[in-house]
């Protein structure tokens, strides 16, 4: 072969690659949706970089990155318990129902803060938190975007957040980069209507084993009780498992305004009993022991992660719940009164806060 065969041939074999490149970018392996223009993800443009031999690996590695592609669930981790592996099976029912759709999101205000360094940080399938911030003074509706170590990559845009029915809500990045002005962007693949596993933000103020319908008196529980149950169907709200396959507990479900320092009482939510004991996790085990090692695995497979990811998004909030009640400079107490919990709710369903329920919580009770 001459050296010129050669070099047609190299040509050739360079062209089909950067032909190659360009289709991964284009389209979506999953459903053949159009992935957006370059320009408009904040990613690189691949037409403008014809890749030398040289540069073949490196802008392969870069891809890999910053393009669009599927997002593989987390390996589940096989459940030795008969129950707690019906319960993921429902949970997989629900993820996976047409009425639980995947949504691709670009995340906005990347610019403002330090969110251009933490994006610059994040890879593809990192786990991103979406929470409603309804004491958010500029647009009660907002919806924030975070990573699981509490770091803030901006806000789902304005025309998207009416898709969210859920206080918190899970997703992955599905593409970083930059874009032509040099800003980086991102974009998350989110099933917005999904209800998510989360934490109690107030666990820990209300004891490790406190249930609030217990403070009420029998007649008020039972009516409240009865009322979630019939609301939700006699099913998790989770997993959507049946009374008739588990155990249903009745748990109170919270918002907290950090700016406030409010913690509000928003309603109740039933939850497979083995779901029920898992939120109270935080505040009754250490990380390591036995008990929450299982947590990790439960947690882990109702959310679709990894057991390190649900470690992680577990001690994060763990540090929120102690840095709620804890100070260095102060007793516990001193420090938790300057938080309040907020029982407006139970009023609007005609019960009145009894002298236990003061007796038994260590902050301040608001009306």
């Amino acid at each position: 072969m001459t050296r010129f065969h050669r070099l047609q041939r190299c040509t050739s074999l360079q062209d089909s690659l950067c032909a190659a490149w360009r289709q991964h970018w284009r389209t979506h392996p999953v459903d053949g949706l159009r992935v957006p223009d370059s320009a408009t993800l904040g990613a690189v443009a691949p037409q403008s970089m014809r890749p030398s031999r040289v540069h073949e690996n490196v802008a392969a590695a870069h891809a890999r990155r910053h393009t669009p592609q599927e997002i593989k669930p987390a390996r589940q981790v096989v459940l030795e318990d008969p129950l707690l592996q019906k319960i993921i099976e429902s949970r997989q029912r629900i993820t996976r129902s047409p009425g639980n759709p995947m949504e691709r999101i670009k995340v906005a205000g990347v610019s403002f803060e330090d969110r251009q360094e933490v994006l610059a940080s994040c890879n593809f399938g990192d786990v991103v938190i979406l929470s409603h911030e309804p004491w958010n003074p500029v647009d009660p509706s907002a919806v924030a975007v975070h990573l699981l170590d509490g770091r803030q990559l901006g806000y789902v845009p304005r025309d998207s957040t009416g898709v969210f029915t859920h206080k918190t809500t899970f997703g992955r990045i599905s593409s970083v980069g930059r874009n032509e002005v040099n800003l980086y962007g991102a974009f998350i693949d989110v099933q917005p209507s999904l209800p998510y596993f989360t934490f109690c933000p107030v666990a820990l103020h209300l004891g490790a084993n406190e249930h609030i319908l217990d403070c009420l008196g029998q007649d008020h529980s039972d009516r409240l009780r009865q009322a979630a149950l019939e609301k939700a169907g006699k099913r998790c709200a989770i997993t959507g498992i049946s009374h008739e396959d588990c155990k249903l507990e009745v748990c109170d479900e919270w918002w907290c305004d950090d700016d406030k320092r409010v913690g509000y009482m928003d309603g109740l939510d039933v939850l497979a009993a083995p779901l029920a004991w898992l939120r109270r996790l935080p505040g009754i085990h250490a990380a390591g022991t036995q008990e929450w090692n299982k947590g990790m695995v439960v947690m882990a497979n109702i959310n679709g992660w990894s057991v390190s990811e649900a470690e992680q998004y577990t001690s994060q909030r763990r540090q929120n719940q102690l840095q709620m009640s804890l100070s260095a400079k102060g007793t516990q107490a001193e420090v938790a009164s300057q938080w309040k919990l907020d029982f407006s709710w139970l009023r609007e369903q005609g019960v009145e806060i009894p002298e236990l329920l003061r007796q038994t919580v260590m902050v301040k009770i608001v009306h």
